[in-house]
């Protein structure tokens, strides 16, 4: 007999040993398993918040079910996760969805920083063009510097020889092409101490 047209009772039972990835496609698939199984869907992430909670609000995210992140923010989970206010540690792979998904809900905020004064915007700087634009387009701080050394994203894309994302964030007139961290090393600087050509040229075009 197909697991949907078991008793609930019998549903309820095998839903005790799923793995999260099965909870997921569980809840994608079937209404009424979704009726049925959610509250022991939410109750299991509470468990582990590090790990099976993060997957879970990772992968309601990357799919756009804003219903799944909502119902896991009420429940208190991303209070749990260590760093669970930053999207980028959510979402590592920052997709469009994934930002957008996480966005809608108030509790997080495209400028939340982690513990070393991170933006996810300045996470992203490092190679993720698709990204930034999208960080950006929903109000992300350009000029965001990191809590000791005062890195920016272009400091981070310049680094990282990333000549697109230096492109992306010179198109907002609010970035600080010229602005300096502690040590007072500028954008040019970190292309050119690390050999960047492409993140140097894309400097000098403004």
């Amino acid at each position: 007999m197909a697991l949907p047209y078991l008793p609930n009772e019998i549903i309820l039972q095998i839903s005790g040993i799923l793995e999260l990835p099965d909870y997921s496609s569980l809840l994608r698939c079937n209404r009424h398993l979704a009726g049925l199984l959610m509250p022991t869907f939410l109750n299991y992430t509470l468990r582990c918040p590090n790990t099976q909670g993060k997957l879970a609000l990772q992968l309601a995210a990357e799919r756009g079910d804003i219903g799944t992140v909502n119902a896991l923010v009420d429940l208190g989970l991303p209070s749990l996760i260590t760093e669970g206010h930053h999207i980028s540690y959510i979402c590592p792979t920052l997709t469009p969805t994934a930002i957008i998904t996480l966005l809608s809900n108030k509790y997080f905020s495209v400028d939340a920083r982690d513990t070393l004064g991170r933006t996810a915007l300045y996470i992203a700087a490092r190679d993720n063009p698709t990204a930034v634009r999208c960080l950006l387009s929903h109000g992300g701080d350009v000029n965001a510097a990191t809590y000791r050394a005062r890195k920016t994203p272009l400091m981070r894309a310049s680094k990282s020889n990333e000549p697109d994302v230096i492109r992306i964030l010179l198109a907002d007139e609010e970035t600080d092409v010229n602005g300096q961290d502690l040590y007072g090393r500028a954008p040019l600087y970190f292309a050119t101490d690390h050999g960047c050509v492409n993140a140097t040229a894309a400097l000098l075009e403004y």
